[in-house]
Protein backbone atom coordinates (compact mmCIF):
# COMPACT_ATOMS: atom_id res chain seq x y z
CA UNK A 1 0.00 0.00 0.00
CA UNK A 2 2.05 3.49 -1.28
CA UNK A 3 1.71 6.20 1.23
CA UNK A 4 3.27 7.81 -1.22
CA UNK A 5 2.88 11.67 0.33
CA UNK A 6 3.27 11.39 3.93
CA UNK A 7 6.26 9.87 3.38
CA UNK A 8 4.89 11.76 0.44
CA UNK A 9 7.68 14.61 1.22
CA UNK A 10 10.44 13.25 3.74
CA UNK A 11 13.93 13.75 2.95
CA UNK A 12 16.96 15.83 1.75
CA UNK A 13 20.47 15.63 0.68
CA UNK A 14 23.43 16.53 3.57
CA UNK A 15 26.10 14.59 3.58
CA UNK A 16 28.04 14.04 0.62
CA UNK A 17 28.13 15.64 -3.44
CA UNK A 18 25.88 13.35 -5.34
CA UNK A 19 24.01 10.25 -4.43
CA UNK A 20 26.58 7.68 -6.07
CA UNK A 21 27.81 7.06 -2.45
CA UNK A 22 25.62 4.59 -0.83
CA UNK A 23 27.20 5.84 2.16
CA UNK A 24 25.75 8.87 2.00
CA UNK A 25 22.92 10.05 4.29
CA UNK A 26 19.56 11.78 4.77
CA UNK A 27 18.20 13.57 7.36
CA UNK A 28 14.48 15.25 8.00
CA UNK A 29 13.63 18.09 5.36
CA UNK A 30 12.74 21.69 6.87
CA UNK A 31 9.34 22.98 4.48
CA UNK A 32 8.29 26.44 4.36
CA UNK A 33 4.33 27.18 3.08
CA UNK A 34 4.43 27.62 -0.53
CA UNK A 35 6.51 24.55 -1.17
CA UNK A 36 4.84 22.40 -4.05
CA UNK A 37 5.05 19.15 -5.49
CA UNK A 38 2.97 17.76 -8.96
CA UNK A 39 2.10 14.57 -9.91
CA UNK A 40 1.18 13.37 -13.24
CA UNK A 41 -1.88 12.19 -11.88
CA UNK A 42 -2.81 11.85 -7.97
CA UNK A 43 -1.13 10.74 -5.03
CA UNK A 44 -2.62 8.89 -2.05
CA UNK A 45 -5.66 8.03 -4.70
CA UNK A 46 -6.44 11.54 -4.47
CA UNK A 47 -6.97 13.19 -8.35
CA UNK A 48 -5.37 16.41 -8.30
CA UNK A 49 -2.37 17.37 -9.45
CA UNK A 50 -0.51 20.49 -7.74
CA UNK A 51 -0.25 20.55 -3.87
CA UNK A 52 1.16 23.32 -1.70
CA UNK A 53 2.67 23.07 1.86
CA UNK A 54 -0.03 25.12 4.11
CA UNK A 55 1.23 24.87 7.43
CA UNK A 56 4.59 24.24 8.99
CA UNK A 57 5.59 23.62 12.45
CA UNK A 58 8.61 25.75 13.92
CA UNK A 59 10.85 22.95 12.72
CA UNK A 60 9.68 22.81 9.52
CA UNK A 61 8.27 19.62 9.76
CA UNK A 62 4.70 20.10 7.15
CA UNK A 63 1.66 19.71 8.92
CA UNK A 64 -0.90 20.33 6.07
CA UNK A 65 -0.89 20.93 2.03
CA UNK A 66 -3.38 21.77 -0.52
CA UNK A 67 -4.81 20.93 -3.72
CA UNK A 68 -8.06 22.80 -5.19
CA UNK A 69 -10.39 22.12 -2.25
CA UNK A 70 -8.75 18.97 -0.55
CA UNK A 71 -6.11 19.22 2.17
CA UNK A 72 -3.70 16.66 3.45
CA UNK A 73 -2.64 16.48 7.43
CA UNK A 74 0.64 14.91 8.60
CA UNK A 75 2.37 14.23 11.61
CA UNK A 76 4.92 15.97 12.44
CA UNK A 77 7.49 13.13 11.69
CA UNK A 78 6.14 13.04 8.11
CA UNK A 79 3.07 10.37 8.47
CA UNK A 80 0.31 10.99 6.67
CA UNK A 81 -3.44 10.91 8.37
CA UNK A 82 -5.88 11.87 6.26
CA UNK A 83 -6.90 13.98 3.51
CA UNK A 84 -10.44 15.40 3.22
CA UNK A 85 -12.65 17.11 0.34
CA UNK A 86 -13.84 20.31 0.16
CA UNK A 87 -16.79 19.43 1.57
CA UNK A 88 -14.81 18.38 4.77
CA UNK A 89 -15.59 14.64 4.25
CA UNK A 90 -12.77 12.28 4.09
CA UNK A 91 -10.72 10.92 1.03
CA UNK A 92 -8.41 8.53 2.79
CA UNK A 93 -8.07 7.94 6.40
CA UNK A 94 -4.74 6.18 7.86
CA UNK A 95 -4.70 5.39 11.08
CA UNK A 96 -2.82 6.17 13.32
CA UNK A 97 -0.59 7.44 10.49
CA UNK A 98 1.38 6.18 7.63
CA UNK A 99 4.22 4.57 7.70
CA UNK A 100 6.56 7.57 8.10
CA UNK A 101 10.45 7.19 7.14
CA UNK A 102 13.21 6.65 9.70
CA UNK A 103 16.08 9.64 9.68
CA UNK A 104 18.60 9.37 9.04
CA UNK A 105 18.36 7.19 5.60
CA UNK A 106 21.11 5.44 4.63
CA UNK A 107 20.82 2.26 2.08
CA UNK A 108 20.09 -0.47 4.40
CA UNK A 109 17.83 1.22 6.36
CA UNK A 110 15.01 -0.66 7.39
CA UNK A 111 11.45 -0.64 9.42
CA UNK A 112 8.06 -1.68 10.54
CA UNK A 113 5.07 -0.32 11.29
CA UNK A 114 1.52 -1.20 11.92
CA UNK A 115 -1.67 0.97 10.81
CA UNK A 116 -5.14 1.28 9.27
CA UNK A 117 -6.41 2.65 5.31
CA UNK A 118 -9.37 3.66 4.13
CA UNK A 119 -10.67 5.50 1.30
CA UNK A 120 -14.00 6.45 0.17
CA UNK A 121 -14.26 3.77 -2.34
CA UNK A 122 -13.36 1.06 0.23
CA UNK A 123 -16.21 -0.89 2.16
CA UNK A 124 -13.65 -1.59 4.72
CA UNK A 125 -10.31 -0.38 6.32
CA UNK A 126 -7.42 -3.37 5.78
CA UNK A 127 -4.70 -3.31 8.76
CA UNK A 128 -1.79 -3.20 7.38
CA UNK A 129 1.98 -4.56 8.56
CA UNK A 130 4.60 -2.45 6.28
CA UNK A 131 7.95 -3.35 6.06
CA UNK A 132 10.05 -1.25 4.05
CA UNK A 133 13.70 -1.53 3.32
CA UNK A 134 15.88 1.18 1.51
CA UNK A 135 17.55 -0.69 -1.42
CA UNK A 136 19.91 1.36 -3.12
CA UNK A 137 20.81 4.81 -4.87
CA UNK A 138 19.14 5.08 -8.29
CA UNK A 139 18.39 7.74 -11.07
CA UNK A 140 14.88 8.63 -11.46
CA UNK A 141 13.87 10.16 -14.91
CA UNK A 142 12.51 13.69 -14.06
CA UNK A 143 12.17 17.17 -15.87
CA UNK A 144 13.76 16.29 -19.00
CA UNK A 145 16.91 15.06 -16.66
CA UNK A 146 17.01 12.61 -13.52
CA UNK A 147 17.70 12.90 -10.27
CA UNK A 148 18.89 10.63 -7.85
CA UNK A 149 16.80 8.48 -5.09
CA UNK A 150 16.70 5.97 -2.58
CA UNK A 151 14.59 3.21 -3.88
CA UNK A 152 12.91 1.86 -1.08
CA UNK A 153 11.46 -2.09 -1.28
CA UNK A 154 7.92 -2.21 0.40
CA UNK A 155 5.81 -5.39 1.55
CA UNK A 156 2.71 -5.26 3.29
CA UNK A 157 0.50 -8.03 5.02
CA UNK A 158 -2.88 -6.61 4.90
CA UNK A 159 -6.30 -8.62 6.80
CA UNK A 160 -9.94 -7.40 6.76
CA UNK A 161 -12.33 -9.43 7.79
CA UNK A 162 -11.88 -12.82 7.25
CA UNK A 163 -9.36 -11.76 4.25
CA UNK A 164 -6.03 -11.61 3.98
CA UNK A 165 -2.76 -11.27 1.82
CA UNK A 166 0.18 -9.28 0.55
CA UNK A 167 1.00 -6.57 -1.48
CA UNK A 168 4.27 -4.84 -2.72
CA UNK A 169 5.91 -1.78 -3.95
CA UNK A 170 8.46 0.53 -4.88
CA UNK A 171 9.09 3.92 -3.44
CA UNK A 172 11.90 6.28 -5.22
CA UNK A 173 12.79 9.34 -2.79
CA UNK A 174 14.86 12.15 -3.96
CA UNK A 175 16.56 14.30 -1.53
CA UNK A 176 17.11 16.99 -4.21
CA UNK A 177 12.62 16.96 -4.03
CA UNK A 178 12.38 16.40 -0.34
CA UNK A 179 9.80 13.80 -1.18
CA UNK A 180 9.12 10.72 -2.93
CA UNK A 181 9.09 11.55 -6.79
CA UNK A 182 8.21 7.91 -7.50
CA UNK A 183 5.93 5.14 -6.73
CA UNK A 184 4.91 1.44 -7.93
CA UNK A 185 2.37 -0.63 -6.77
CA UNK A 186 0.94 -3.39 -9.16
CA UNK A 187 -1.29 -4.85 -7.60
CA UNK A 188 -3.21 -1.60 -6.27
CA UNK A 189 -1.98 0.67 -9.11
CA UNK A 190 -4.05 3.51 -7.79
CA UNK A 191 -1.40 4.05 -4.93
CA UNK A 192 0.95 4.69 -7.63
CA UNK A 193 2.82 8.39 -8.60
CA UNK A 194 5.13 10.03 -10.81
CA UNK A 195 6.05 13.37 -9.32
CA UNK A 196 6.55 15.95 -12.73
CA UNK A 197 7.90 19.01 -10.86
CA UNK A 198 8.70 20.75 -7.71
CA UNK A 199 9.53 24.02 -6.61
CA UNK A 200 10.58 25.71 -2.96
CA UNK A 201 9.54 28.98 -1.38
CA UNK A 202 12.47 31.40 -0.76
CA UNK A 203 12.68 32.44 2.84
Amino acid sequence: MIKAFAAALCLIWLAAPSLADEGTIAQRPAFRAGDSFTYAERFETVACRTWRVAEVDSEGNMLSSRCGGDTAYFAPDGGITRITGGDGRDLVTFKPKAAPIPFPLTVGTRWTYHFEVSTASQLAAPDIDETCESMAIEQVPMRGASVPAFRIECSDRWSVAFLSGTNTSTLWYAPDARAVVKAVNADAPEWSLQMTDYSFAQP
